[in-house]
């Protein structure tokens, strides 16, 4: 029997129809069903209960599906790409190297899509979609795939959104913005792209009253999105706003945003702005307990430490930082500005010899050395130290303030005498 001269089963289809565009997909899916008792050799029927179990969420039960049907008919390039996306979503849910396979399996589908159809851009956008997912396949093969479905269809506001999160993956957030931008010129209601623009301005560092601007937009429509709050957070401390940074970062870690490192990093500097040193002390903890690897963090908590005035536990996490490989002129000179705290000149003159290691022209470290020798009672090395500095650079404030401090200085003392 033909499928098209039964009348129950094409009754039964367009029920089915209906009530997909509905969003009934348990009612769509006992039609198809009930259809495929009817004609079981159709094909369509197949990748239509495949798409309702994949809109449940049931991606195992789709894919075997849309196996089926293309055991029954392998020439539709569609049904490649349904499957295909079935496996991407599923292997979101899975842990590598099961993960990793899955992916393999999609890109296979679409590759098959693409061979078939190679005038379909939907084929070309889920290989890139696929691609960048992969941990092993280099984001650039996405970006490809995703230039190719741009030359086929220009007008489709979600590759050029696809392709700005390859660039995005890849820190070239002057790329993802132009695709953003032109994202939104084609879909302007798109809450993830404005979101996106914002992300883009931070990491370039520019036109923060925009990125502001659009992240206000987004919480008017939706005030539920925590990397909202944390992204405007960003931008209110980047504006110097530093309570309205707090008050954004503490409702982003009240409803749970995934990227609590950057939470706490922006919110223990803007504390320390406003002077809840305790506070920013708390914050820096957290997230060196996070990365207790990265050195600058212990620098942070350092500057934090000699701020309450806490010298010894300053000198420790400066000792941390070099510890872990953050040897950096600029981690002795703030060790020895510490030891100059603690009355050690000795080993602060020690520290600042280090940094001059690392830099020969690091001039805070031949100005605080100098200091360093004057409260030892060295008045000429302080000024030998002092007087390098205009060697290398002759309008070195600090350097000619000191001399002039060690000329009176010497002057006094000579009255005295």
């Amino acid at each position: 029997m033909d499928w098209r001269e039964s009348e129950k089963f094409n009754e039964l289809s367009d029920s089915a129809v209906t009530k997909f565009q509905l969003g009934d997909f348990e009612g769509a899916l006992e039609d198809i069903e009930k259809s495929i008792e009817i004609y079981p050799d159709f094909a369509p029927a197949y990748w239509n209960r495949a798409s309702c179990k994949a809109k449940m969420g049931r991606f195992e039960e789709a894919i075997k599906d849309y196996t089926v049907g293309i055991e029954m008919e392998s020439g539709d390039p569609k049904a490649y790409i349904s499957r295909g996306r079935c496996r991407g979503e599923l292997a979101e849910k899975k842990s590598d190297p099961e993960r990793e396979a899955l992916i393999r399996e999609a890109i296979e589908d679409f590759n098959v899509a693409i061979k078939i159809a190679p005038d379909d851009f939907d084929a070309w956008y889920a290989r890139g979609w696929a691609r960048a997912k992969s941990r092993e396949i280099p984001t650039e093969y996405a970006i490809d795939d995703y230039d190719e479905a741009i030359a086929l269809n220009p007008n489709a506001w979600e590759l050029y959104h696809g392709r700005s999160g390859c660039y995005f993956m890849i820190n070239d957030f002057e790329a993802a913005l132009a695709d953003v931008n032109k994202s939104l010129e084609l879909n302007p209601d798109n809450l993830h792209d404005l979101k996106n623009r914002a992300f883009c301005l931070i990491n370039l560092k520019r036109d923060f009253a925009k990125a502001l601007e659009d992240l206000n937009s987004i919480i008017l429509q939706d005030d539920d999105i925590p990397d909202v709050f944390l992204a405007r957070g960003i931008v209110n401390y980047n504006l110097k706003h530093y309570h309205n940074a707090i008050r954004d970062l503490d409702i982003a870690l009240e409803k749970g945003s995934s990227n609590e490192f950057s939470l706490y990093h922006h919110r223990s500097v803007a504390k320390g702005q406003i002077g809840d040193l305790k506070g920013a002390l708390k914050d820096t903890n957290v997230i060196i307990e996070m990365k207790p690897d990265v050195g600058h963090l212990y620098t942070n908590r350092a500057a934090i430490y000699n701020q309450l005035g806490e010298y010894e536990n300053a000198l420790h996490d400066f000792d941390r930082a070099i510890k872990v490989g953050y040897i950096y002129p600029g981690v002795y000179d703030l060790r020895g500005r510490t030891n100059i705290s603690l009355k050690r000149y000795d080993d602060a003159i020690k520290d600042f010899e280090a940094a001059l290691e690392l830099d020969p022209k690091y001039l805070a470290a031949y100005n605080q050395m100098g200091k360093a020798l004057y409260y030892k009672g060295d008045i000429k090395a302080s000024r030998e130290s002092q007087l390098k500095i205009l060697e290398i650079d002759p309008n070195y404030k600090w350097a000619i303030e000191a001399l002039e401090f060690l000329d009176k200085e010497e002057a006094r003392r000579k009255n005295r005498q």
